[in-house]
């Protein structure tokens, strides 16, 4: 009768993508179904409007309801609390007539009191042991029952002797007046010591319509309950239409009564709706009762049809406008199916085809060449450091290029189509050829309008660009093997020497799948323990003493052997491993250089190599910061040394992270110096305090004439900066002499040790302090 909930979940459609294809093959068929669309859209249009008409009239029922439920308990509390009073005014009298000494002596009191309430059944007074004293319905002489000798009776008198308000009972049959009444009890106290001296009964009449929740309907189909949330049993209900033994004897479901006492320390209203009702729930704390009250739905049908006849006419309206409509569509559709193929292929910067429509063309071309014996080729660009453009000039600039350098390789005739793979990478699809000299050629034209010079808002841009070239069918018979060969060509093209275009070749599928392997090892490796650092000296010649060591990472894997650390060092870098990696030589580093000058007293200082992608794209600042605290090394103790080539990649963010790094207290080196074009404009900007002349130069120094006059004007620009001078590779005592005679401030090299482990290193350091304490003996 009260009610159950429902809960639903609501289903989004999921929109699917349509490739070119797909609406290049709609755009042949009719515009027809069009009208269909729309009026299934209007349709369902409609049904949501129905939906939302129905919830609102169901929030306005709901509303409403909520407020005849609130006056309902209003009154329930109003009245109540005047037969509280009542009870007991009546009480007080029937004491003061000392009904305790001669009961009859409150007959007239308690009959004056039931003439004036008509809608009560009957007064009574019982002691506090439950003996009744007088009740106005039975005629003097007739014993009188104890109500604490009577289970039915005996809970609801305890319980009204514990409570300081009125007690309702439950809804009985009283035989004296064959009606069925709603017992009420209230305790009466001592002002003073507030023990219960009495208990005033009444029972109130549920078929009198002057009786309580009778005093009038407020709208047609409303029904109001009360019940105890004891027991769930209702001793109430407004009209009262059906059999009151069916009514008042039969308890609401358990389930029902368990949810409502489960809600009730937060339950104020409590909406829901079932199959044939919709009904509002309150519970009134004082009285322990729930107040229901309930309408059949039939009445929230009927204001729902009465709101929905405006959706119906805009129903009918929007199907009429579809019609009207139709015909415009059918022709705007077509005007813009062309614009649309064209944005769905298209790259929207550069005009040019996109990667989809390149894959299309390439199977196309390939089906062309099958029959005429032709071959093809699948070219794969590179801008080299694109990203200086952006950085230097501004993405509008960067724009700019990538445009005009659509249009010189599409100038090209002996392209049969250019495309841009995205960012700064472009392909390109030759004409079919008969032999593998006119590929070559292309590619060579390629390459040469790939490096003209640009003309940007009076800057003259020059751009190198990396080239690899997959051929039909050599390389491939599709699409996606085409491809995947021009950019493992394109790989290696850059890894070689930018600024070229390479033919695929299998044994650079071979590196891929080396790569592969060494990148899913290098994974395992950390865990594995499978990676050692070790460490090479730097002498300082002037004072012919050891001044530190360089910390450089060694890989031993189980199933590759030995790695040479360019070929994982590189993997990592591109995999995103590099971090990791060098967070392990950082702390490892520091770790052992603490223990090396813990046992010596001395002061040697670990230079530890940070990656172009460590310096700009990791928290490399708060990873020194960490370990140095952590493992309590002074920050004089570390070198971190930087290749140029972060300089070219983004000179000014380096710098700043530089700075910090220098404002730690950490040295700070440029190293392979010589090797980058950038190295002179920038080094005088650049915060740091010492630079690594490349081993090439050192290495051949007393061959060519040339690399000895490169290192000493090296040495020299870097006194005149006021920066010190690591020489790398230097292998002989005639190396060692020439560098010292040119003022190169440290030697580094296999010379004085080759890079050993920590436990060799630290024996070289022993003989070396044992050999200089002889010496000075």
């Amino acid at each position: 009768m009260l009610f159950d909930v429902f809960l639903a979940e609501e289903v989004l459609p999921v929109q699917r993508f349509r490739s070119p294809r797909t609406l290049e093959k709609l755009s042949l068929k009719p515009v027809r179904y069009f009208f269909a669309f729309f009026v299934g859209f209007a349709l369902l249009a409609g049904g949501i409007f129905l939906i939302n008409s129905y919830y609102t009239t169901l929030s306005e029922h709901r509303q409403r309801l909520a407020y005849l439920n609130h006056l309902e308990v209003q009154d329930t509390l109003l009245t109540l609390q005047q037969y509280e009073s009542l009870l007991r005014i009546a009480g007080d009298r029937l004491v003061e007539a000392g009904v305790d000494e001669r009961a009859e002596n409150g007959r007239k009191s308690i009959e004056a009191m039931k003439a004036i309430n008509k809608g009560l059944g009957g007064f009574g007074i019982a002691r506090p042991d439950g003996q009744l004293l007088l009740v106005s319905t039975i005629p003097p002489g007739v014993a009188l029952p104890n109500l604490m000798a009577q289970e039915e009776s005996r809970i609801g008198y305890l319980e009204a002797m514990e409570k300081d308000h009125l007690v309702l009972g439950r809804t009985y049959y009283m035989q004296q007046l064959g009606k069925w009444v709603l017992p009420m009890r209230v305790a009466l106290r001592d002002e003073v010591s507030d023990v219960v001296h009495h208990v005033m009964i009444a029972g109130l009449e549920l078929t009198k319509r002057s009786s309580l929740w009778h005093h009038g309907l407020l709208d047609e189909g409303l029904v109001t309950l009360v019940v105890r949330a004891d027991d769930g049993y209702i001793i109430a209900r407004n009209p009262l239409e059906y059999e009151p033994n069916a009514v008042f004897s039969t308890p609401v479901p358990p389930a029902t009564l368990e949810m409502l006492n489960r809600y009730r320390p937060e339950l104020d209203q409590l909406t829901a709706l079932n199959n044939d009702h919709h009904c509002v729930v309150s519970y009134v704390e004082k009285y322990n009762l729930y107040i229901v009250s309930e309408e059949p739905l039939g009445q929230l049908y009927r204001a729902w049809l009465d709101n929905s006849t405006p959706i119906f006419l805009a129903l009918v309206a929007i199907i009429v406008l579809c019609l009207i409509v139709f015909r415009y569509i059918s022709l705007l559709y077509k005007r813009t199916q062309t614009k649309i193929l064209f944005q769905a292929s298209h790259d929207a910067l550069t005009g040019l085809p996109n990667r989809r429509m390149v894959y299309d063309e390439i199977n196309r071309t390939i089906e062309a060449s099958v029959a005429a014996r032709h071959c093809f080729a699948v070219l794969f660009l590179d801008l080299d450091n694109f990203k200086r453009i952006n950085d230097n000039f501004g993405h509008a600039v960067g724009d700019e290029a990538l445009k005009q350098m659509a249009h010189h390789l599409s100038d090209n005739p002996d392209c049969a189509l250019v495309g841009r793979q995205g960012g700064d990478e472009f392909i390109v699809i030759t004409q079919r050829v008969a032999e593998h000299a006119g590929i070559q050629r292309i590619a060579k034209q390629v390459l040469t309008a790939a490096q003209k010079t640009l003309t940007i808002d009076h800057y003259e841009i020059n751009l190198g660009t990396s080239i690899g070239v997959g051929v039909y069918p050599d390389d491939g018979s599709d699409a996606e093997t085409l491809l995947r060969c021009a950019d493992l060509a394109l790989y290696k093209s850059k890894a070689i020497k930018r600024g070229q275009y390479l033919f695929y070749h299998e044994e650079m599928n071979a590196l891929a799948q080396r790569r592969l392997v060494v990148e899913n090892q290098l994974r395992k490796s950390l865990e594995r323990e499978e990676l050692t650092v070790y460490y090479q000296p730097l002498y300082r010649p002037q004072t012919d003493e050891i001044s530190g060591c360089e910390a450089l990472l060694r890989w031993n894997s189980p199933e590759l052997g030995a790695v040479r650390p360019d070929e994982f060092i590189d993997v990592a870098e591109e995999s995103g491993l590099i971090e990791e990696l060098g967070t392990f030589v950082l702390q490892r580093a520091l770790s052992d250089i603490r223990q090396l000058n813990r046992f010596r007293n001395s002061t040697l200082q670990v230079a530890v190599n940070v990656s172009p992608k460590q310096l700009l794209y990791s928290p490399i600042v708060e990873q020194i910061q960490r370990a140095l605290s952590r493992l309590s090394v002074d920050a004089s103790m570390l070198k971190v040394e930087i290749t140029e080539s972060v300089l070219i990649e983004d000179f000014e963010t380096a710098v700043g992270v530089l700075r910090q790094i220098r404002q730690l207290g950490v040295h700070v080196a440029l190293d392979d110096f010589g090797t980058g074009y950038s190295s002179l404009a920038y080094l005088s900007k650049l915060p740091c305090q010492e630079i690594k002349i490349d081993k090439e130069f050192v290495q051949n120094l007393l061959i060519h004439r040339d690399d000895e006059n490169l290192v000493q004007s090296i040495i020299a620009m870097a006194k005149a900066l006021n920066r010190t001078v690591v020489a790398e590779g230097v292998e002989t005592i005639e190396h060692l002499e020439k560098l010292t005679l040119f003022g190169c401030d440290y030697i580094q090299g296999y010379y004085i040790s080759p890079p050993v482990p920590l436990d060799e290193f630290s024996l070289f350091l022993d003989k070396y302090m044992a050999a200089h304490r002889d010496e000075d003996l």
